[in-house]
């Protein structure tokens, strides 16, 4: 292949990676919230902007004729500077997604600005697999939960007990190895370029007491309390029957006996 050859090759191989980056470069936004876009960088003094919403004007200003003005989309709810043509976007609505593309004194800067609108992620949830996960178990795999539908693209972070958030994936899968110290409690959270939401503390299922599936202390109390009154009654009859001059017993039937003559 020859160097013209091989020029071409490169050259168009770097205008592929250039636009497929453009493509790529979106920002987003929330609902009410705000957005600055920024041109690309001019040298010498600018004399006029224009910033179109996909194929309409929105906003101009044009030195010592048109002062800053807004239109569509973007009326009364925008502002921008003179001197570097910067357009700051407020209580956005799903209007304002779309591609936003500037001219500076006449001239297209650079590529369109596509924007895009996020819902808030909703609070996670952190949901134990198998649902029967308990001390018994060797392994475990924790899911952080949650419909992201129109919240996307998302990314998921665990808090193992006191330590500090860690980039993850959904699911974590913990491990019940003997001898290692286990953590109290399992968050996640969820994020997106407009927001986040934690879960709450979830329990390591590890370190789950037997209250949930076998005896407590105090069913075990309750038992035998239980015992020893069925032995305490039994006792008292056999000595009522079989021992009747026995002092207590004698003490009692004269007590009864009284009680019923009164």
């Amino acid at each position: 292949m020859g160097t013209s050859a091989r020029l071409r090759v490169c050259t168009f191989l770097f205008a592929t990676v250039v636009i497929a980056e453009a493509a790529s470069d979106k920002k987003y936004f929330k609902l009410g919230g705000s957005l600055v876009l920024r041109p690309a960088q001019v040298t010498g003094d600018i004399t006029s902007v224009s910033w179109k919403h996909n194929k309409d004007l929105v906003a101009e200003w044009v030195k010592d004729k048109v002062p800053p003005t807004f239109y569509g989309v973007l009326k009364d709810r925008a502002k921008m500077e003179s001197t570097t043509a910067v357009l700051t976007i407020t209580n956005m609505t799903k209007d304002n997604e779309g591609d936003y593309s500037a001219e500076i004194n006449d001239q297209l800067q650079g590529d369109a600005h596509t924007v895009v609108f996020l819902e808030v992620v909703p609070i996670p949830e952190v949901v134990q697999r198998p649902l029967t996960c308990s001390p018994s178990e060797k392994t475990c795999t924790l899911s952080c939960h949650a419909e992201t539908k129109g919240a996307e693209p998302v990314t998921y972070h665990w808090k193992v007990g006191e330590k500090d958030w860690v980039k993850g994936e959904k699911d974590k899968e913990i491990s019940n190895t003997e001898g290692e110290e286990q953590p109290k409690t399992f968050t996640c959270r969820i994020k997106n370029p407009v927001s986040e939401s934690d879960s709450k503390p979830s329990d390591n299922p590890f370190l789950r007491r037997t209250s949930e599936g076998g005896p407590n202390g105090g069913a075990i109390a309750g038992g035998i309390i239980v015992v020893l009154v069925l032995v305490l009654g039994v006792g008292a009859a056999v000595a009522w029957f079989f021992y009747p001059n026995h002092p207590l017993v004698s003490r009692f039937r004269a007590r009864k006996t009284h009680c019923l003559a009164y």
